[in-house]
């Protein structure tokens, strides 16, 4: 298999679609975020999706929950032959029943069945093991082997193996120029009227540029690797670990934290393919 898989999450929770969607990417699957049944039947319309992953309850405007989940899937299952793996903390036998009685229903992952899947202090976000788990229900909907996905990730890499060479010399600690390649930097960011550089386990970080943020973006801007979150910061979309649209702040790997500001979010989100 050579095509990247692409996934459509249906979610109205978003701290727990944003981390699910930055674990989906790290799995090497495209995804694209809805939070409503109208959305993910537009989605489908437009898309060629290989798997959907369903939430059976959506919230409503006025906050009411409903399985509104349960209606998308039976349109799109009545109409598209695409896998679909539902998602839900309401297990109740009947929304059980009519979740297999749907047509392309695959698999059924309760939330809050395994207590290790979802972090409870963090807004019930996945778990690592969560992703996994989720990871392995497509692997299996679709029937890809381990040894499949490895070809789906080297398809990718060799995608961005151009990105990953591209390097550029940056002055340390020492006062020597050295070389950084793009792949390697978590963000920019302007310190004290300076453009700093920071590379993830790199102990002469942050590099100085002698250039300001407008003039990075430019010269990097072919790559689309690099997205901007504040005025004076510019993070590396490959090295964001999760994100939060309510708080608007991002974690890079490294475990910095970044504000999002009002200005940029629009832009940061876009890169994330969320809706």
């Amino acid at each position: 298999m050579e095509k990247q898989i692409c996934v459509l999450l249906v979610e109205d929770e978003t701290s727990f679609a944003d981390r699910l969607i930055i674990g989906l990417n790290q799995l090497n699957y495209k995804s694209i975020h809805v939070k409503t049944k109208d959305n993910a039947i537009a989605a489908v319309d437009k898309h060629d999706f290989d798997v959907i992953l369903m939430d059976i309850n959506l919230k409503q405007p006025d906050g009411e929950d409903n399985t509104d989940g349960l209606i998308a899937a039976r349109h799109i299952g009545g109409q598209y032959q695409i896998p679909i793996i539902f998602l839900t903390t309401a297990s109740t036998k009947k929304i059980v029943d009519d979740a297999y009685a749907t047509p392309g229903m695959l698999s059924f992952l309760s939330k809050e069945d395994d207590p290790t899947l979802l972090n409870k202090n963090e807004c019930n976000i996945p778990t690592e093991k969560g992703i996994e788990a989720i990871g392995y229900a497509i692997r299996s909907a679709l029937k890809i082997t381990k040894d499949q996905e490895i070809v789906i990730k080297q398809k990718v890499d060799r995608e961005t193996s151009g990105k990953q060479r591209i390097c550029i010399y940056l002055k340390g600690s020492t006062n020597t120029l050295e070389k950084v390649y793009l792949m390697d930097m978590t963000h920019a960011r302007v310190e004290e009227g300076k453009l700093q550089i920071h590379v993830i386990n790199n102990k002469r970080s942050p590099y100085i540029a002698n250039i300001s943020l407008a003039e990075f973006f430019k010269k990097t801007q072919h790559t689309e690797m690099f997205v901007q979150c504040h005025k004076h910061w510019a993070v590396n979309v490959s090295k964001v670990v999760e994100f939060n649209r309510t708080e608007s702040w991002v974690k890079l790997e490294g475990n910095t934290k970044l504000k999002i500001t009002d200005a940029y979010r629009a832009s940061f989100y876009e890169k994330f393919e969320t809706w």
